[in-house]
């Protein structure tokens, strides 16, 4: 009764697949099934719960040296339903990975209702991963190849003997990849030669144009991101769990300063790989004092052709010091910030001459307003413009406006003397 619910529910799922041929890739009908290895495979024709019919034909089933792909035809069976297993077979040559994935192989023989020709579909499917639906069965055997560089970090005196400062460090970094081979070790190259690797995605890695690896797809085509560009890889990868390549902090010698206080994250090329050597020299430091001056200087002229001085430049100069600390070559390690020799220099505000008929632009120079993290010099231009002088009013009206603007004054000014006074009774008393 099981058996026969088993197989209803396969003949249903294969009609479903003969009708709805796109839903699934592993649902759609094929004929012959492509095997992709580098090595002897195993067909074995199987049941699945006890079902499935039994294929003995050594074109199908059996052990199959394959040398890049075999195409598997089913000629010649009666309706039914065959299962087969398919493996590769592990040699026992040393160092090599065999790829130990087993795919199971539904074959369904059926009749068309209207010719009366016997079809066949195959549902293929990766028995560690049945959530995927692979097109064809693809075997990787892979040699696990490793590498161990160094990077090493030397500390001396910059001084004829180079007095060691400090222990050398030594960095190492291990990195490992799966070449691509045959059964028997051999590696396997591409057109050109170069060795293909077993890339993040299981499939074996190929190179760009310029000869850069990238990952491939299961048949072999460049994989393509999400915006249609081919996804780069690396030859080699970093085994994170043995190896060290964090930045390194120089140590410190009292009078002396390293050329590097950090020495970065060592980023090795993982297509081209070499040792690094890393040399920190230290410098003995020397403290001078520099010291510099700024001007600002402030014109007043004319707004004529000529420019006509009005008055006399004003020139304002600041003495600026700053402590600097040098190599024993005179080259600057580092730098204090400037500062003021006079604090109470000249470099107050300026109020700009008068001329009689003649206005400045600016009645007034502020203090100068030296930046000290980047000092430098100022010119300032004050322009003096004609006053365009207006006629005297000799009217009435002028007179009574006058005389009316007098009168107003003086009241005001009187009641603010009463206010004032009163104020002054009421404090003393």
């Amino acid at each position: 009764m099981k058996n026969k619910f088993i197989r209803l529910l396969m003949i249903f799922m294969m009609l479903f697949s003969l009708i709805n041929p796109v839903q699934a890739v592993n649902e759609s009908l094929y004929s012959t099934l492509d095997v992709n290895a580098n090595g002897t495979i195993l067909v074995e024709s199987v049941q699945v719960n006890g079902y499935g019919k039994t294929d003995t034909s050594a074109d199908r089933v059996g052990e199959f040296k394959v040398n890049g792909t075999k195409t598997f035809t089913y000629e010649g069976l009666e309706e039914g339903d065959y299962y087969y297993r398919v493996s590769m077979v592990n040699k026992g040559a040393p160092n090599v990975t065999y790829d130990d994935t087993t795919y199971t192989v539904w074959l369904c023989v059926f009749k068309d209702n209207e010719t009366g020709t016997l079809l066949q579909s195959i549902v293929l499917q990766n028995d560690d991963d049945t959530t995927s639906k692979p097109l064809n069965v693809k075997f990787i055997n892979t040699v696990r190849e490793e590498e161990v560089y160094e990077r090493t970090i030397t500390y001396t005196e910059y001084t004829p003997d180079g007095k060691t400062v400090s222990t050398t460090v030594t960095q190492t970094i291990t990195l490992i990849r799966d070449v691509v081979c045959d059964e028997d070790g051999n590696y396997i190259t591409d057109d050109k030669g170069r060795i293909v690797v077993k890339g993040d995605n299981g499939y074996p890695t190929g190179y760009n144009d310029k000869g850069e690896p990238i990952l491939l797809d299961e048949n072999g085509n460049p994989l393509l991101d999400e915006n249609g560009n081919e996804i780069s890889t690396t030859i080699w990868k970093i085994d994170r769990t043995r190896s060290s390549y964090e930045s390194i902090v120089s140590p410190s010698k009292d009078g002396w300063e390293p050329d590097q206080v950090l020495v970065e994250e060592w980023v090795i090329d993982l297509n081209e790989p070499q040792d690094e050597i890393v040399h920190v020299v230290y410098v003995p430091e020397t403290e001078k004092v520099e010291t510099t001056t700024i001007t600002r200087t402030i014109t007043y002229t004319e707004y004529t052709p000529d420019g006509k001085e009005v008055s006399k430049t004003v020139t304002q100069v600041i003495t600026l010091q700053r402590t600097v600390v040098v190599d024993a070559d005179g080259k600057i390690i580092s730098t204090g910030k400037w500062g003021i020799v006079n604090p109470e220099g000249d470099y107050g505000s300026v109020i700009s001459p008068t001329k009689d008929g003649w206005l400045a632009d600016k009645l007034l120079i502020g203090v100068w307003d030296i930046d000290l993290d980047n000092p430098r010099d100022e010119i300032i231009h004050v322009i003096y413009t004609p006053i365009k002088k207006a006629a005297p009013d000799t009217s009435d009206n002028s007179r009574i406006n006058l005389y009316g603007n007098m009168l107003i004054g003086a009241i005001i000014t009187m009641l603010l003397s009463i206010v004032f006074i009163n104020r002054m009774k009421m404090h003393q008393e």
